[in-house]
């Protein structure tokens, strides 16, 4: 049961760093995986509350920045506990 927490948490926090690193790195990838579907899911969002009252739209790009940013902390942060959990 341990070893597959120490693979699971190496998994997710190789994942999160290669998305990471694809997306403020790579100057031709666009946003990666992970980043890409956190964008869109708030886009649509917001898309939808926009039609309704245009102001939200001044909120997206803040919004999505720290949404991506707090989703790298989180995953990062579950990686390593499922990683320590397996010692």
């Amino acid at each position: 049961m341990r070893s597959i927490f120490y693979i699971v948490g190496i998994a997710i926090i190789v994942f999160t760093i290669v998305d990471l690193v694809w997306t403020t790195l790579w100057v031709d990838g666009g946003a990666g995986p992970l980043s890409k579907r956190v964008a869109e899911t708030l886009w649509k969002v917001f898309d939808k509350l926009g039609k309704k009252n245009s102001k939200f739209y001044d909120f997206t790009g803040p919004i999505t920045l720290v949404s991506t940013l707090l989703s790298w902390s989180l995953l990062i942060w579950i990686g390593f506990a499922l990683f320590l959990m397996a010692m």
